[in-house]
């Protein structure tokens, strides 16, 4: 069967099932999709409850049902010398925002980005505990809309 009878969705599916878990540019390289695509099909599909999300050596990676059996977030390197950047500081105003504005997935990736340029420990622990509350949001289905007015 070839890319063009079946949905990219599946392929991407495919790909998991037969190479265990990818980071999005092993996917691309696989499947011959954009990056870019690879990216919104994978999200699309892990809201769907096709892929999961998980971590291996430190990289953000997708897998089919049961691939993380642990999906905990990985230690940050208490020994790194990282000057925060502006960056860092983009990254994380933009996870920000795209958490209040209930795009939960576009935040978790934002604020893991973040942590991986934020320079002190409390500052990474901060952001993959909020990509974790906006997996969590994203797969419980919340918005910020229908809690009412904030403080």
């Amino acid at each position: 069967m070839s890319v063009n009878t079946r949905s990219k969705v599946d392929v991407i599916r495919e790909t998991l099932a037969a190479h265990g878990p990818l980071t999005s540019a092993q996917l691309a390289a696989h499947t011959g999709i954009d990056i870019k695509s690879i990216s919104a099909m994978v999200a699309y599909s892990c809201r769907k409850g096709l892929v999961e999300r998980g971590w291996f050596r430190n990289q953000r990676c997708y897998g089919i049902d049961g691939a993380f059996p642990d999906a905990t977030l990985p230690e940050p390197d208490m020994q790194q010398n990282r000057i925060q950047s502006d960056a860092f500081y983009r990254l994380a105003m933009l996870a920000a925002n795209y958490e209040r504005g209930d795009k939960f997935n576009e935040a978790e990736a934002h604020w893991l980005d973040a942590a991986e340029l934020a320079s002190k420990v409390v500052n990474i622990q901060f952001c993959r505990h909020r990509a974790a509350f906006c997996h969590h949001a994203l797969a419980s289905g919340w918005k910020y809309s229908e809690r009412g007015e904030e403080c």
